[in-house]
């Protein structure tokens, strides 16, 4: 390699040259938008029972190339494996929310609640999960556990 040419120059050279171009802006231009629901991605921990009573996770969706396409069709409509199997399922644009306005009756009680009661009681949240999920899930997915994490 060739030694440089030129000698370095004496330091420093100048004062910096110009003062910053704008001012910032008074306040922020525009409310925030809607949180980030984070990547698509199929849940690793939700399951649930297939046609035949056997335990099955989002990746058995897809595991049998020939079947893919008919268990996609039977089991992405289901709104706790459609919130559950994003990706599989295609719904990642669909936001994964409780309803805010939702209520429902309790069984036997008649008693208004939200979504939020599903898991007020910690030792309670599974059977009452249990309970109402399968009719109210689609209002309330967060609180019926359907949103993948």
């Amino acid at each position: 390699t060739k030694s440089p040419t030129k000698p370095p120059t004496p330091s420093p050279s100048k004062q910096p040259t110009k003062a910053p171009t704008k001012a910032p802006t008074a306040s922020p231009s525009k409310a925030p938008s809607a949180s980030p629901t984070g990547p698509c991605a199929d849940s690793g921990t939700y399951q649930w029972l297939n046609g035949l009573g056997v335990s099955v996770d989002c990746s058995w969706l897809t595991k049998n190339l020939v079947k893919t396409a008919t268990r996609i069709a039977n089991w992405c409509p289901s709104t706790d494996v459609s919130f559950a199997c994003r990706s599989t399922c295609q719904t990642c644009k669909t936001l994964c929310a409780d309803d805010a306005t939702f209520t429902f009756s309790l069984t036997n009680v008649g008693e208004s609640r939200d979504c939020s009661w599903l898991t007020k009681n910690l030792s309670q949240t599974t059977s009452r999960r249990t309970m109402y999920c399968g009719t109210i899930g689609s209002s309330c997915p967060v609180s019926c556990g359907y949103c993948a994490p």
